[in-house]
Order: structure tokens, then C-alpha cells, then sequence
């Protein structure tokens, strides 16, 4: 189906950095605005300049009967709706593995950027 990867690396810090990132921290920590985009820019900065020490890939593989269950849902009248937060890609090569997208399927993705009225106007057509 898929390998999970997961890379380590690393950096090292030296002691007025790391408190120069704690500090940074912090304060961004206390915003009301831009919090998270300046949280994600020091985070950005820390997790730059690494060096890989590792990598590691782990076939994902689905519990077995699900695709055979997934056919009898199906079979039975029952719509099987997918929801994962997993990245997207990851998502629709699970359902196609297990069966729940076909050809003929239809889809209705939904990501943060969609607006409510996308998703409404989407979901109108396939329902």
C-alpha cells in the first residue's frame, strides 16, 4: 500500500541560541495576532540547517477483511464515507487499496482551503 518514512536529523545549538529560540518562544507564545504564523517562523528557523542522522520506512498495510467489509457496506446500501487526517495523498491510496475508491467513484476532498460554500456546492452533487 505505502511506506510510512520517517527522517531524523539533527542540529546543535549552543547555549545563547537556545535561549535566544526559547526566548523568541515565548513571546510569541503571549501573541493575540499572527501567533501561529510567528510560532511556525521561529519553528522554521530552529528546524533549519539540519543534518539527516537517519530514515527509517515502514510498510503501512490494512487490517485484513476490511476491503471484503467495505464491498458488503456497499452491497448493503450504506455509504461509506472517508475521513482521515492523514496528508491527502496517504488518504486516497488507503481508500483505493482498500477498495472504497473505485473508477467510478465520486469524491469530495476537503482541505483547509476550501470555503463552506465549495464544500456545500460539491457535496449538492454527489449527494
Amino acid at each position: 500500500m505505502g511506506m510510512r518514512t520517517l527522517v531524523m536529523a539533527e542540529r546543535k545549538l549552543t547555549k545563547d541560541e537556545l535561549n535566544s529560540y526559547l526566548t523568541q518562544l515565548k513571546a510569541a507564545r503571549r501573541l493575540l495576532k499572527n501567533r501561529e504564523e510567528k510560532m511556525r517562523e521561529i519553528y522554521r528557523a530552529i528546524e533549519s540547517h539540519l543534518v539527516c542522522v537517519g530514515a527509517t520506512g515502514v510498510e503501512d498495510q490494512l487490517q485484513s477483511g476490511v476491503p471484503e467489509t467495505l464491498q458488503s457496506l456497499g452491497a448493503a446500501g450504506i455509504r461509506v464515507w472517508m475521513l482521515t487526517g492523514d496528508k491527502l495523498e496517504t488518504g486516497v491510496n488507503v481508500a483505493v487499496a482498500c477498495g472504497l475508491i473505485t473508477p467510478s467513484s465520486k469524491q469530495l476532498i476537503v482541505t483547509e482551503h476550501c470555503t463552506e460554500e465549495q464544500i456545500q456546492h460539491r457535496l449538492s452533487e454527489i449527494l
